[in-house]
């Protein structure tokens, strides 16, 4: 959905004139997470890698498109995404770690 969401944008964006360099890393990013759907599927969840990395990489564009003056529309977006991304990864990381099942554990006692 995240990837789909930063390939559309990069259509607006790239029907609309928006900033070049920001635009076609939003497209970078999106083929990235879009690729990484599959292997997230498999039984190693080999492609929940992409996650942060996006996230991250979405993040440091952030910083440099509101540096630099790029479209404000894309920069907000591309932190509304990083958001999105890292928060999904970090929801990961506590449903996996075993954390939720010790809550339930403590606070379920009989």
């Amino acid at each position: 959905m995240l990837g789909l969401v930063l390939a559309g944008a990069w259509m607006v964006g790239w029907q609309t004139g928006a900033t070049g360099w920001l635009v076609w890393t939003d497209l970078l990013v999106a083929c990235v997470a879009l690729g990484g759907i599959v292997p997230a599927t498999t039984e190693e969840l080999s492609g929940i890698a992409t996650w942060p990395f996006a996230g991250l990489l979405l993040f440091a564009l952030w910083l440099l498109g509101s540096r630099f003056g790029a479209t404000s529309w894309l920069t907000w977006l591309n932190l509304g995404v990083s958001c999105a991304f890292l928060l999904l990864t970090a929801g990961y990381i506590f449903a996996s770690s075993g954390a939720v099942h010790l809550h339930h554990r403590l606070h379920h006692r009989i």
